[in-house]
């Protein structure tokens, strides 16, 4: 109502003499008021890291004792038995019943006596990757698929064409990721404190050896008390 007889007083004036009396006062407008502040949200303590799998909350990991030796491979009595028959000669590989097994058998083989049961030990679908180091290590490659690019050249120039074969087969099933680890160590480049590795020039080589040959496959050792 206000605002409608304002308006009519507004648009009248340019036709009607202005009145006397005094327009009555404006209401003056209510103080401005400040929004209410947002209450801020309380603080949240950052949650705590959960520990990690397998341990304890509070767990400390156990030290590792800086050039602690690497723990030894076992061999049972019946393991035994079964490596010395066929060390002997008195058994066939097919009878050893482990990766430990075909690895001391392999560490203990004269090469002399033949290649064949090293190319059954290499064969073996559980033959450990240390075991393929140690037999391709001791194969001479830097003199044998390092510097004879066919099997024809190695036996011609050598006699070397069987350990051609069994050298370069081991590569060919490594370079595949044909051989597990087994739990069983070998270092190749400190072999008795000598790096079989030294003389090979990959720069040079007729063939390559696959990188995960040139070792270190770290675990169990053999065990300088059994020997056959």
């Amino acid at each position: 109502m206000i605002l409608a007889v304002m308006a009519k007083r507004t648009t009248s004036r340019s036709t009607t003499k202005a009145r006397s009396k005094k327009a009555p006062p404006k209401k003056a407008s209510p103080p401005k008021r400040a929004p209410p502040k947002k209450a801020s949200p309380p603080k949240r303590a950052p949650p705590k890291k959960a520990p990690p799998p397998n341990k304890a909350p509070g767990a400390k990991p156990a030290p590792v004792a800086k050039g602690a030796p690497a723990a030894l491979l076992p061999l049972d009595p019946a393991a035994r038995a079964r490596v010395r028959a066929a060390h002997e000669h008195e058994a066939k590989v097919s009878t050893l019943q482990s990766p430990a097994e075909l690895h001391y058998l392999a560490r203990y083989w004269n090469w002399d006596e033949g290649l064949d049961a090293l190319r059954d030990i290499v064969n073996r679908p559980d033959c450990a990757l240390a075991t393929a180091m140690h037999v391709l290590w001791h194969s001479l490659p830097d003199e044998v698929i390092g510097l004879y690019a066919t099997r024809d050249e190695a036996e011609d120039e050598d006699g070397a064409g069987e350990v051609y074969d069994l050298a370069l087969a081991i590569c060919i099933r490594a370079a595949a990721g044909g051989y597990a680890d087994h739990g069983i160590g070998y270092d190749p480049t400190n072999v008795g404190g000598t790096d079989l590795t030294a003389n090979w020039d990959p720069a040079a080589a007729k063939h390559a050896i696959p990188t995960v040959l040139m070792g270190p496959v770290h675990g169990r050792v053999l065990d300088p008390a059994i020997k056959f």
